[in-house]
């Protein structure tokens, strides 16, 4: 989908198929974009009016590929499939909020190239089931990228923190901690991770 920039009043559905809208948008309001299934990718760079952001809903996958410089959360809703990023500034400057619903997970994937720096807030983590095949929190594909946040595991149930690594490099510099009894940080992945915190 191309054309002039946009300003979103509402939400935004892909509903099937690998899609992109191409334009910048605006943001008026928090806004949802659903991708029920398939893929969509947004291009263009993703500004706010205000302290606004996006939540991510749905079991496909939204692609996040602009220098995004929205200002409001973005957040991937409890069970819904995956956030990608393929620009270490597609989060635009507010704080990050991955959330968890049973053993189901939102995914962040990182898929750069180079060497970057995401100096987003992420906000507190409830806890996910490790072991084989566990649904990762953060995922890092490609590249070598820095998470300058502290990442706190705030709820209770599952092992901790599911972090893999499964291209590039992934450092967390942040402090890593949990407000909860044996709920820690479990790293996985065939690539390589550093926890510098």
């Amino acid at each position: 989908l191309n054309g002039n920039q946009v300003t979103l009043g509402g939400a935004i559905e892909s509903s099937t198929g690998i899609n992109a809208i191409n334009h910048n948008i605006i943001l008026s309001g928090n806004r949802s974009v659903y991708v029920t299934a398939g893929e969509l990718t947004l291009n263009g760079v993703v500004s706010s009016t205000g302290a606004y952001g996006i939540s991510k809903l749905g079991q496909g996958t939204l692609v996040l590929s602009g220098t995004n410089t929205c200002t409001g959360t973005t957040t991937v809703a409890k069970d819904t499939g995956t956030l990608k990023i393929t620009n270490p500034r597609a989060l635009g400057t507010g704080s990050v909020t991955l959330s968890r619903s049973g053993t189901g997970t939102g995914t962040l994937q990182i898929a750069t190239v180079g060497e970057n720096t995401i100096t987003n807030t992420f906000n507190g983590f409830s806890s996910g089931n490790a072991g084989e095949g566990a649904v990762p929190t953060i995922e890092n594909l490609s590249g070598t990228n820095t998470i300058t946040s502290n990442l706190r595991v705030t709820g209770t149930g599952g092992n901790g923190l599911i972090v893999y690594s499964s291209g590039g490099l992934l450092k967390l510099n942040g402090v890593v901690d949990s407000s909860q009894n044996s709920r820690c940080l479990n790293i996985q992945g065939a690539a390589n991770g550093e926890v510098n915190g």
